[in-house]
């Protein structure tokens, strides 16, 4: 949420800045009585700024990177898992009864986007829900696990994102630890300390220029016991997903298939799907 907050004081800062220039622009020759073209600038000054931010808000935020053709394929139900629409995105229901996997999208990405790894997760025995963030933004949703949990039933919860997605994942982890038994970390960092009974999993790729990686390794002091560290040669920040290229983003040496077929084999290992 102060990430969200500082984005738009931010760009608050801005627009109204444009708009005393260009309220003083339009003010500097004009002949009128001091008092009334003082409230006029004023009213014309905050009118400027306020058609200026909401303006800017619509386009900053509607616009994010959207699924391709391979992300939308998975998004059909085979003969292996059943994909539903539900009131916070999207269930992926496959083999498994015991273990379920709660999934945060990254920062103005289409959660479908990460539909091929959830698709492969539940065909391995993991239901999977694909949560669906106001705004893309996984900051305005964090607590979104906690009521996916309290509807359904499963034995063992797990918990992870993409990037901002994991980061606000492991926060909601970080206060509610007692719900989840593992988090599933995908070129993201945990900024709070985890329960130490908890499972871990961190997947990153190795030309990920995206990801903070100072900040990464600072926080590995969070990490609990049972931590797996996973890198992926040849992978980047955006081949968890499939939304196309990624603005400042290392070139990946191997397919996204590829980098999101390894994620899958790790998680499902980490999980230990069918045993107690």
């Amino acid at each position: 949420m102060k990430i969200f907050i500082a984005i738009c004081l931010g760009m608050a800062a801005i627009n109204f800045l444009i708009a005393a220039v260009i309220t003083h622009f339009i003010f500097r020759k004009k002949e009128m009585p001091a008092k009334k073209k003082y409230i006029i600038q004023i009213i014309v000054f905050l009118s400027v700024g306020l058609i200026l931010f909401v303006g800017g808000g619509a386009v900053y935020f509607g616009s994010y990177y959207r699924a391709n053709s391979r992300g939308m394929s998975f998004m059909e139900s085979d003969d292996d898992v059943k994909i539903s629409e539900i009131d916070k995105g999207y269930f992926f229901d496959g083999s498994g009864d015991k273990e379920a996997f709660i999934f945060y999208p990254g920062a103005k990405v289409d959660p479908k986007a990460y539909s091929a790894i959830l698709h492969k997760l539940a065909a391995g025995g993991v239901d999977c829900f694909l949560v669906r963030m106001p705004l893309n933004m996984a900051m305005l949703g964090k607590d979104t696990a906690g009521e996916i949990i309290n509807s359904y039933s499963y034995d063992e919860w797990y918990l992870g994102g993409h990037s901002l997605g994991g980061a606000m994942a492991s926060v909601y982890a970080f206060e509610h630890g007692d719900d989840l038994d593992g988090m599933v970390l995908m070129a993201a960092y945990t900024p709070r300390d985890l329960r130490d009974d908890m499972k871990l999993i961190l997947l990153a790729g190795d030309k990920d220029k995206v990801l903070n990686w100072e900040t990464y390794k600072a926080n590995v002091g969070n990490w609990p016991k049972d931590t797996t560290e996973y890198i992926i040669k040849g992978g980047n920040h955006a081949g968890f997903g499939d939304y196309g290229v990624q603005s400042g983003d290392g070139e990946a040496t191997i397919s996204n298939e590829e980098q999101q077929a390894q994620s899958v084999e790790q998680i499902l290992k980490m999980i230990d799907v069918g045993n107690e």
